[in-house]
């Protein structure tokens, strides 16, 4: 389970302090996809680095599994955000000079895991991302649907407790948005795995089990026809 409980967050700006995240409070559970939903600006992605451990936040806690993640001592965050945590980027942001296999295995090696364990992992994650035969092509040769199922396949490696993607389907077209997202969930769901998409793409929100809406850096609570 995780709960965000009151998280505030500001930023420096030249006219004094930005606020952007306002006593945010919600929950998701294990298997869960929550969209993250509002405009640019918004504090989407503040959000999502706040609850990955990437930002600290001014006031509020955040709770997964029954770790408050900013009361851990350094090593321990650090280590929750190496096995805890999967990201999913925008771009997809694979490393260039790596094949499919390796990157998706690169998780893994930084985790310490034996040699056959890696490799039969990468092989599930490939055929489950229908991409068998892929392993040894480098990103350059890959569609962009491609890139991000790859993306997924990498975050879900380590078999974290919590995926968190930022605006996973921005760079595709629609029907490659669909399939994205489709595979995104199945996976989390196969393996009980909490999911948070940030999106302002309609068809995302649908897809989702629920969604969190936020209005400058706030809950908004406004039924969608209204806003």
């Amino acid at each position: 389970m995780l709960d965000v409980i009151h998280i505030t967050k500001s930023y420096r700006s030249g006219r004094g302090h930005l606020k952007a995240l306002d006593q945010v409070s919600f929950t998701a559970a294990p298997g869960q996809a929550v969209a993250v939903a509002g405009r640019s600006g918004s504090g989407k992605t503040t959000l999502l680095h706040c609850i990955a451990g990437l930002e600290v936040p001014d006031e509020g806690r955040i709770v997964c599994h029954g770790k408050d993640i900013f009361q851990l001592p350094e090593k321990e965050r650090q280590q929750w955000l190496r096995t805890g945590v999967g990201i999913v980027f925008q771009s997809g942001n694979l490393l260039s000079y790596l094949t499919v296999s390796d990157n998706i295995a690169f998780p893994l090696q930084l985790g310490g895991w034996p040699r056959g364990d890696i490799v039969r992992r990468v092989d599930e994650l490939l055929q489950r991302i229908a991409l068998p035969h892929a392993g040894g092509a480098l990103p350059h040769e890959l569609s962009g649907g491609e890139l991000q199922r790859v993306a997924v396949a990498r975050a879900m490696a380590h078999r974290p407790r919590m995926v968190l993607a930022d605006e996973p389907t921005a760079s595709l077209d629609t029907a490659t948005a669909a399939e994205v997202v489709k595979l995104l969930m199945g996976v989390c769901r196969q393996e009980n795995t909490i999911l948070l998409m940030s999106t302002h793409d309609q068809a995302v929100m649908a897809a989702a089990d629920r969604t969190v809406s936020l209005m400058d850096g706030r809950i908004d609570n406004t039924p969608p026809g209204n806003r």
